[in-house]
């Protein structure tokens, strides 16, 4: 690899001279970069941590693709400084996204989901704590694709796929209009995979994106089995791209301590008691905003005065 080419994918700050894009630019081609790009923002929505080295031989060992190395990381440092691609992707290592030297951390270059180190650096460490041993799954490169379009082009925002295809039927077969149930369906399908909320809170905002006042038992016991169903079978980042069913057999298999996200089903009773303190405790706080609201305006009011 040429040495400049790790130093440039290094260096997440680095703003390059016109002979600098120059240079790398006569490697790789503008359709090849932007193909490149693609990957990239596919790759990391699906992962979010991914060593570069590990993304490229998946590129070119699975999906066909015959850049050279060094034409593809030419190619990762011209996108780098893109700012539709930082939104989401960052080049670096772990020595640079934590911003010092970690004892013990390996300073090979990775792709990392921008939100890790932006917002939240905390996960980010656990993240990588809990993948340190789990492969990676090779999923199909229409799915890589599919990510690229949920991160980066929001003309393709919604994902339908086999993960969630039963959550969505399940909804529309429920009576719903189509447009709220897309809606719903793209937001829990990205929380779940990304582990991002408790699944009875995930109903609630499934509900909330329903505009359903009061549901009844029965459709909130399917609910959950559907979400449950769709959390446990998803590909997720915190899995390296294996679903919590698919790391919890390889878990029980192999005897290692991973942590997998699966989740336990819950007998109705519990089912319905979790959603209502859940929507309880929504409720509690939607009044307590509202509360502050109103004592700032009133505030603001006397003042003006």
């Amino acid at each position: 690899m040429l040495p400049e080419l790790e130093y440039y994918l290094n260096d997440t700050a680095k703003d390059y001279s016109k002979e600098e894009i120059a240079k790398l630019s006569e490697m790789v081609s503008d359709d090849d970069k932007k193909r490149i790009m693609e990957y990239v923002c596919g790759f990391v929505e699906t992962y979010h941590i991914i060593p570069v080295e590990k993304m490229y031989s998946i590129i070119t060992e699975e999906y066909g693709e015959s850049w050279t190395e060094e034409q593809f990381w030419a190619g990762c440092c011209l996108i780098s400084t893109d700012k539709e691609v930082k939104r989401t992707a960052l080049f670096g290592s772990e020595y640079a996204a934590y911003g010092g030297e970690k004892q013990g951390r390996s300073k090979k270059a990775l792709l990392i989901h921008a939100s890790l180190v932006q917002v939240d650096i905390e996960f980010f460490e656990q993240m990588i704590t809990a993948q340190s041993d789990k492969p990676y799954k090779v999923l199909p490169k229409e799915h890589i694709t599919a990510m690229y379009h949920y991160g980066c082009d929001y003309s393709s925002s919604n994902i339908l796929n086999e993960e969630n295809r039963k959550l969505y039927d399940f909804l529309i077969q429920s009576g719903f209009d189509r447009g709220n149930v897309v809606d719903a369906v793209d937001d829990a399908y990205i929380v779940m995979r990304n582990c991002n909320e408790d699944i009875i809170e995930c109903m609630r905002d499934t509900v909330n994106h329903l505009y359903l006042a009061d549901p009844d038992d029965a459709f909130l016991c399917g609910l959950y089995r559907e979400i449950a169903d769709m959390r446990n079978c998803a590909s997720q980042p915190f899995n390296r791209g294996y679903s919590p069913a698919e790391t919890e057999k390889m878990k029980n298999e192999s005897g290692r301590d991973w942590e997998s996200g699966y989740a336990e089903a819950l007998t109705p009773a519990q089912i319905i008691e979790s959603y209502n303190i859940m929507k309880s405790k929504g409720e509690m706080l939607r009044d307590a905003f509202a509360f502050d609201a109103l004592f700032s305006l009133e505030m603001l009011s006397g003042f003006l005065q």
